[in-house]
């Protein structure tokens, strides 16, 4: 088994290498479709090295098929809505938002027993961008987006909250100081995460770079880890913020403000920009 696992471990990073397409390649392709194919190969990829990393390192299959994060999403949504599309034991089995015996409002539980260091999850869901906007207080603020694609390139849309937002500690490739920092905006029941100050789990971002270019920050997973035992039907909670004690954390003020006029206009031409170097090369 061991043996089988390193030998589809090496297929893949081997098809990682070939599927990947760098700046200039991408600019030659007129069909959509051709391009929307390679980024779902190599998401696809991405997330069967991921499970095999766990395979290996637990002696325990992971939680899902080598499929894309989209398709998870897909399957995620459909089994909250009734539907399993042959996988809602799978996803089911290891995690489930609950109301019942859980620190606020609804949170995840575990379905199983997970042992100390132990994945537990993908902390999935669209890529956001937040950039430091000024400092209120002991508070930052921070103007966040997602990027859409215009036709000169990615477009911020700005938000108003990042309620499910985790974020990576990596930068965008270009963006400067503050630099424009890479998050999650999480869907299905790994959102609702609850806080606490003696957390059971961890979010860890796998950091190969501490910059990465704006078209390929699909590649960034961010991980649900165990931090010690749990035991199942146990609350998963983790740390909101580290750095600072209980009695300075405040939930009800909000880091996210949406930008003035002029900030706005200077964040979409840093983005523009942004995009300009990197398919520059």
């Amino acid at each position: 088994m061991r043996d089988e696992i390193l030998d589809d471990l090496q297929t893949i990073r081997s098809i990682r290498s070939i599927t990947t397409v760098n700046p200039t390649e991408l600019t030659l392709f007129q069909n959509k479709e051709t391009i929307t194919r390679i980024r779902k190969l190599r998401d696809m990829t991405n997330l069967a090295l991921l499970r095999l990393q766990d395979t290996e390192n637990t002696q325990v299959t992971a939680f899902t098929p080598p499929e894309s994060p989209v398709s998870l999403l897909a399957h995620e949504v459909g089994a909250a809505h009734g539907s399993d599309h042959g996988h809602r034991h799978k996803l089911r089995a290891r995690i489930q938002a609950s109301t019942q015996g859980v620190v606020h409002g609804t949170g995840v539980v575990a379905k199983k027993r997970f042992k100390k260091g132990q994945f537990i999850s993908l902390y999935h869901g669209p890529l956001i961008y937040r950039i430091r906007s000024r400092q209120s207080g002991q508070q930052q603020k921070f103007n966040v987006f997602k990027l859409e694609q215009g036709k000169k390139g990615p477009v911020p849309r700005f938000m108003e909250k990042d309620t499910f937002a985790a974020w990576s500690g990596i930068f965008l490739k270009y963006s400067g100081t503050p630099g424009i920092e890479i998050g999650r905006d999480a869907v299905g029941p790994i959102r609702y995460l609850n806080h606490s100050k003696n957390a059971n789990v961890k979010i860890i971002t796998p950091r190969v770079l501490s910059r990465f270019p704006v078209n390929q920050c699909d590649q960034i997973l961010l991980r649900v880890t165990a931090l010690k035992d749990i035991a199942p039907e146990e609350e998963l909670l983790f740390d909101y913020d580290p750095d600072l004690p209980e009695s300075e954390i405040d939930f009800t003020l909000s880091t996210v403000e949406k930008p003035g006029q002029k900030s706005a206009i200077a964040i979409r031409n840093a983005v523009r920009k942004i995009h300009q170097k990197t398919i520059a090369g």
